[in-house]
């Protein structure tokens, strides 16, 4: 299949969550049975492994042989020529978790800046998608402590989240001070 027709196929699918479909339709419906199955066994994987405290979001590379433009070649790491993920866990295990995101982020920053096609838009959401139920602070490395990064997740979680990381002190600019000196108080 090409590319081009892949991305119009992808561009025209339509993801509806299944608690806001009508009575009448789930009736209608010969898979629903299955389908409120699958929800269910997504519900329960996912409040045993979304993390609400102190979290770690990084990038973790997987090892691939397939030629693909997912393909990445990063010198420092490993495994040379891979396929670069980014998971949010828990801070105390190594345990990786790929929320699905419903709710258009673009819309939901103030001036609309934040491009879908960048790993920013997908870190972003996953920070936000954590600060649902509580606010939780996020320990990163020093990419995700990026400038780029820091403004929009402040815009989508609303000043709720505080962004902890690696980062050269003349890096730290009037986003993120407050938090660094928290950070550094704390210690």
């Amino acid at each position: 299949m090409q590319r081009d027709l892949f991305l119009g196929i992808r561009a025209a699918i339509t993801l509806h969550p299944t608690d806001m479909v009508p009575a009448e339709v789930k009736q209608r419906d010969p898979l629903w049975h299955c389908r409120s199955i699958l929800n269910n066994i997504l519900k329960k994987c996912t409040s045993l492994t979304v993390s609400d405290g102190v979290s770690a979001l990084d990038d973790s590379s997987i090892r691939a042989k397939s030629r693909s433009a997912a393909r990445t070649f990063i010198p420092s790491k490993p495994e040379k020529y891979a396929q670069k993920h980014h998971c949010r866990g828990p801070f105390g295990t190594l345990y990786g978790d790929f929320p699905r995101v419903r709710r258009p982020m673009a819309g939901r920053c103030a001036q609309g800046g934040l491009d879908s096609k960048k790993a920013i838009a997908l870190w972003v959401a996953m920070l936000d998608r954590q600060n649902q139920k509580l606010p939780a602070p996020i320990v990163m490395d020093s990419y995700g402590t990026r400038h780029g990064l820091t403004k929009p997740i402040h815009e989508m979680t609303r000043g709720e989240t505080r962004v902890i990381g690696t980062r050269r002190l003349n890096y730290v600019d009037n986003l993120s001070r407050s938090s660094v000196e928290a950070a550094v108080l704390a210690l």
